[in-house]
């Protein structure tokens, strides 16, 4: 057995919010109603005055209003013209670490909050294997739903943990990147555990558990 790199996206990998990258290129594109507009922006306005977890909630109803009635087709047009924008934001420090990884012979799995169709087309980019949340789609059309639970916290240490099984990886020769307190369970499944500019309760574990600090902000 061999170890792999699995890795966050948002907040690990790169610095902002995909939802926003998203939802910005939809705009800039024209890719949703009147109606969906309006209610994005509503959400927007609310969202400015909630907590950071619930902050994230709002972000992740608002990308599935964007995409809600709308084809896969339609939605990858937009993944597309966001990718170059992502790619822009990428850490290069994180980065770096994990080109080095991987120079090592490690592949890279990205286990993200995300749209799934656009953590797979990141990974396509990144050389890796992409597992974000899956919305849920009627007669070729996304609804208002997640197909599965949400890729984060618990619901990420789940999917990686899938992957793992499903690949054979071995945890303990694995490293593993997150940078929220949501992704303890996340990184607890891993021997190689790192912090990137940790949340306060994420550095805290950190330290009392001994795992490495990234930090790439002053």
């Amino acid at each position: 057995m061999t170890g792999a790199i699995f890795s966050d996206v948002e907040g690990t990998l790169v610095d902002g919010s995909l939802p926003m990258l998203f939802l910005q290129t939809a705009k800039r594109l024209k890719a949703y109603s009147l109606a969906q507009s309006i209610s994005i922006r509503l959400l927007a306005l609310v969202a400015k005055v909630l907590p950071a977890k619930l902050r994230r909630q709002s972000q992740l109803i608002s990308l599935l209003i964007s995409v809600s009635g709308r084809s896969r087709e339609q939605a990858d047009k937009v993944i597309e013209a966001t990718i170059p924008e992502i790619i822009k934001a990428l850490k290069p420090t994180v980065i770096a670490r994990v080109k080095s990884l991987k120079e090592n012979g490690l592949p890279l799995v990205l286990v993200s909050g995300g749209m799934h169709e656009a953590i797979e087309r990141l990974g396509i980019e990144l050389k890796a294997r992409g597992e974000g949340t899956k919305i849920k789609m009627r007669n070729g059309k996304y609804k208002m739903g997640l197909d599965g639970g949400i890729c984060q916290g618990k619901g990420k240490a789940d999917r990686a943990n899938a992957v793992l099984q499903e690949m054979g990886y071995d945890p303990a020769q694995s490293y593993a990147f997150g940078d929220t307190a949501s992704d303890i369970p996340f990184l607890s499944l891993f021997g190689h555990p790192c912090a990137v500019d940790p949340d306060p309760l994420l550095e805290a574990e950190a330290k009392k558990q001994g795992w490495p600090i990234i930090r790439t902000k002053a």
